[in-house]
Order: C-alpha cells, then structure tokens, then sequence
C-alpha cells in the first residue's frame, strides 16, 4: 500500500494500514527512512489489534531500531502477537525464554512456544524448537519428536532444517540410522546455498563406510564451500589436495587453504600449516615457522596445536 494512502487509512482507525505505515517508513518506500516515524506507527497498529504490528515493534525494541533498546518491553509485544497467532512472535519469544533474554530463562516456556508457532506453520519456530529438543538442559530430550519439526521445516523449504535432520539420519538419533537419506538432506540443504552442509556432506561421504567412496564428488561439494567463505571446507579441501585425493596433489594449494582457514581464526587449518612447515610440504622446513603456527592454533583452541608447541 502506497505510503500517503496507508497514512490516511491508519488515521481513519485501519490497523494494517498502520502496520503497513510502519514498513514504509522503515524500508524507506514513500518516503525516507525513518525508524522513530515506522516504530510509532507499528505501536498505533498494535494498539488498534493488528498482531503483526505489535511482533514487528517488538523487533524494534529488541534491535533498539526507532526506540531505546529494551528487551523486557520486546518481551510482551511478542506474547501479544503470539496470542494473536501472530506466530512469529511465538518464535521470537520462545527464542527469548530459552536464552533468558528480557525474560527468565526458562525452557519449559519455551518449548510450547515453540510448538504453537511450529503448528502455525512457521517454519523458523519448528526449527528452533527441535533444536531445544535435543540440546536442552532443563527438559527431557526429545529427538523423536525433533525430527518430526525438522522434516515439516525442511519439507516447507527451510533449508537449514534439511541440514539439521541430515545430522539426525546420520547419527540415528530419533530416526534409523540411513547414511543415504542424511546425505540426500546435506545436499539438498547444500543446493541450496547452505555452505555448512556442502561441508557435512563431504565428510559423510569420506567417512560412511556404507555410500561408495566419490572422492571427486567431496572436492566439488568442499569446493563450493570453501568458495563460499565457509573457511572449514577451506581447510578440509586443503586436506584433499595436500593428499592427492579427489584432486591432483598440490602442496601449493593445500598450504594457501591451510593459510585462509588459520587467518579465519579456525585452529585446525593452524596445525596443517605448523605440520607442512615442520615436514618441509611446499615451503622450506621451519621447526621455527611450525612453533609459530602451532601457537597460534593453540590460541585458537585447537587442543593439539597446544600440544604440538609445546613439544616444539
């Protein structure tokens, strides 16, 4: 809805006109953006009864986009939204009770929260509450039911859902173990511009002793991970060429993988480097060059890094 005539619906009491004042304001469309003008009139759309509104003005709140930020104010407006089956305020707020932000932390809360917005159909909830299922620490674990919310996210196209019930098929958690379907899932999930699964995928199929071994498959699946940033699938692809396999052996381009990964902060691609230094892989041998990357794996959190330098 156009800007001047959303403004004049509102004024004339149109609730969803407010809201859609709201957006327009915050994403600049009609008129500048302007985050005070589109908090006010998310406020007037809540008071009038439109749930949304009172979800987005809870974001608000919660970013501190247009008002102070103010997480116990955020709290309520997504319970007036959730109770308005608004269902992403559902989601919100159990997110909120689960990590005990402007609300005690408190997972039994949470968890039906989570179910109201799963039933609502949003899909983010589903995710979220299977990810409590399963990782709780004040509840009972529940991945049986985790991978029933996995499978409606993922079968409704919330691609890190296919990755996460991947896992569970993998590990035959809440599910028979089938190393085909997890597969299937990492990949769809994979496709779909999910890096971390490119990754999971790739492992899978290197470590599953029932799928037939595709080393060039692995190098195409890490490959488009590491492209993407995912600096795991950088180190993990630096692997394959440091071994030959899948690709033609290449230390040059296993120490430059190596080298993205440690600069990402990621210890393990540290220790790769410490160990081609410390053997002489494609760079001179440098026990000094090695110590230097073993610390700085350490400091990292790579556990055997640690133990590399200290016996340097």
């Amino acid at each position: 809805m156009a800007l001047p005539n959303a403004t004049r619906l509102c004024n004339q009491g149109n609730a969803r006109a407010c809201r859609d004042a709201g957006l327009d304001y915050r994403n600049g469309r009609g008129a500048a953006r302007d985050e005070e003008a589109a908090a006010k009139f998310y406020q007037r759309a809540c008071d009038a009864g439109d749930a949304p509104g009172c979800v987005d003005l809870g974001e608000m709140y919660a970013a501190g986009s247009g008002v102070p930020r103010d997480d116990a104010r955020a709290a309520p407006l997504y319970q007036k939204g959730c109770d308005g089956n608004a269902n992403m305020g559902c989601a919100l707020l159990g997110i909120m009770y689960q990590v005990g932000r402007g609300v005690p932390r408190d997972e039994a809360r949470a968890l039906p929260l989570y179910a109201k917005g799963c039933e609502g159909n949003n899909l983010a909830a589903c995710n979220d509450g299977a990810g409590l299922l399963q990782n709780a620490r004040d509840i009972p674990h529940d991945d049986a039911k985790a991978a029933v919310w996995l499978a409606k996210a993922c079968d409704g196209g919330f691609l890190l859902s296919c990755r996460n019930l991947g896992f569970l098929y993998a590990q035959g958690r809440g599910v028979a173990r089938n190393t085909v379907q997890a597969l299937a899932l990492y990949q769809r999930s994979c496709d779909g511009g999910g890096l971390p699964a490119c990754n999971e995928a790739a492992m899978l199929l290197q470590t599953a002793r029932d799928l037939p071994r595709d080393d060039a498959r692995v190098a195409e699946l890490l490959t488009k991970s590491c492209s993407g940033g995912f600096l795991l699938g950088c180190r993990n692809l630096g692997e394959l060429y440091e071994l030959g396999r899948g690709v033609p052996r290449n230390d040059t381009q296993a120490l430059a993988l190596y080298q993205r990964g440690c600069d990402g902060r990621l210890g393990l691609a540290c220790t790769n480097l410490g160990q081609m230094y410390e053997n002489g892989r494609g760079v001179p041998k440098s026990p000094a060059e090695a110590k230097t990357f073993y610390g700085r794996a350490c400091e990292y959190g790579d556990q055997n890094g640690c133990r590399l330098k200290g016996g340097g």
